[in-house]
């Protein structure tokens, strides 16, 4: 088997686990209280329990497999606190970049909508920036050699005064 073969068996593997997290997450109910939400919680404990057990068992089987052939999987580097940071990142850049010229695109928004909108996406930044500044003060800075973690660009950046450029 030639270093392809081996990084592609490693990197398939990696995702059809990241597929099966997902698959678990959504048995077990995480999106239950998501406003947003796609899925109705429809399977029983015991179901549940009898699908994780049958996940682990395709884990085990994936990771024999590795074995099997020599193939090492990288120890994990990322920390869930630096991860979680990023994605909170995210989902404020996508919020801002529901301001500005984006929705002008749909037409015009009659103002006072336009003013409670920007109000409610105001309040959720503030809320998204806490939850930012709270995981850098009691978490740290991520790094697992407690090294200091530099400063993060701002969410949207990349946009002139909160607008698309």
């Amino acid at each position: 088997m030639n270093p392809g073969h081996r990084r592609r068996l490693a990197s398939t593997y990696q995702h059809m686990d990241d597929l099966l997290r997902k698959a678990e997450a959504i048995l077990a109910g995480d999106e239950s209280h998501a406003p947003f939400g796609q899925v109705i919680l429809d399977t029983e404990p015991w179901q549940r329990a009898t699908l994780q057990e049958q996940a682990a068992r395709v884990r085990s089987l994936l990771k024999a497999t590795l074995d099997r052939f020599g193939i090492e999987m990288p120890v994990p580097c990322i920390p869930a606190s630096r991860s979680a940071y990023i994605l909170l990142m995210g989902v404020e850049i996508d919020l801002q970049e529901l301001g500005g010229r984006r929705l002008e695109a749909y037409g015009p928004m009659p103002l006072e909508e336009a003013r409670g909108l920007a109000a409610a996406h105001e309040e959720t930044l503030g809320v998204l920036k806490e939850m930012r500044a709270f995981l850098v003060q009691t978490l740290g800075s991520g790094d697992p050699e407690g090294r200091p973690a530099p400063p993060a660009p701002a969410p949207g950046e990349h946009l002139q005064d909160g607008r698309d450029a």
